[in-house]
């Protein structure tokens, strides 16, 4: 992967879209494993802000049966819901990856997940200098009040980290092996092009789909049924839905 071209099509406009076959895997889009392309081009997208749009489902399984997400695209300034879908296709050893650009929403910032050690916070806030000055006009206001946000943005980067989500399912292994008797149907499909194998396909096809949501939907049930009222897990799990957020207060440390 050659990142210096990557950095000039990206440079090459204000928005820019870029996907494909980046050949790239990393945690960060829902790989198992990081490859040495998906190091760099992880590194590069977090210095330059760069959004990469992945789906949660492998895009390719190669002849071993290994499953990856190789097929993305990396967003700049593109502010849309982009909601994606891996597509059972047939034309390629590849699944092609449909991104649905919502342009009918308000565009909308996706929220990243942060871990804060909030004694940290505290610390790093206590030794901030804030340029506290008399506020005796608008502009001076104006001004403390970008300092103060500097210093609180500042100060939570440094006692935060991000966290990785995994969206990778485990899958029971009656789906894997009809998951891997259908990458086999598939490869044969396509040095033959025998028309009763594509239909064999699209059946396989079906049924894995099938069988992935129900077992999505009995994992999800049996996670809610395991929690109660009284459980801190219910709770971390309510106010996301409920979009309230509990910060916890921060602690003056005595001083001599």
């Amino acid at each position: 992967m050659n990142i210096n071209e990557l950095n000039n099509l990206l440079n090459a406009n204000q928005n820019v879209i870029i996907a494909g076959d980046f050949n790239a895997t990393h945690h960060a889009w829902n790989n198992t494993k990081n490859n040495r392309c998906g190091i760099r081009l992880n590194s590069f997208i977090k210095r330059k802000n760069i959004k990469i749009i992945a789906p949660s489902t492998p895009t390719r399984y190669d002849h071993t049966d290994t499953a990856n997400i190789l097929d993305f695209a990396l967003f700049k300034n593109i502010p849309y819901t982009t909601p994606t879908a891996v597509l059972n296709e047939l034309n390629s050893d590849y699944l092609p990856v449909l991104i649905d650009i919502e342009l009918n929403r308000p565009p909308h910032t996706a929220p990243q997940h942060f871990k804060t050690n909030w004694h940290d916070y505290n610390f790093h806030l206590q030794n901030t200098n804030l340029n506290t000055f008399n506020i005796d006009t608008k502009e001076k206001a104006d001004m403390a009040i970008k300092n103060f946000t500097t210093a609180m943005i500042n100060t939570f980067n440094k006692a935060s980290t991000q966290n990785r989500l995994n969206f990778n399912i485990k899958l029971p292994p009656e789906i894997k092996s009809k998951i891997k008797h259908r990458n086999l149907t598939r490869r044969t499909w396509q040095s033959t092009k025998d028309p009763t194998l594509k239909s064999q396909l699209k059946k396989l096809n079906n049924e894995i789909k099938s069988l992935i949501q129900k077992h999505k939907n009995s994992k999800w049930e049996q996670y809610t049924d395991s929690l109660s009222e009284n459980n801190t897990k219910y709770w971390k799990k309510l106010n996301p839905c409920t979009q309230q957020t509990t910060i916890p207060p921060l602690k003056r440390t005595p001083t001599a």
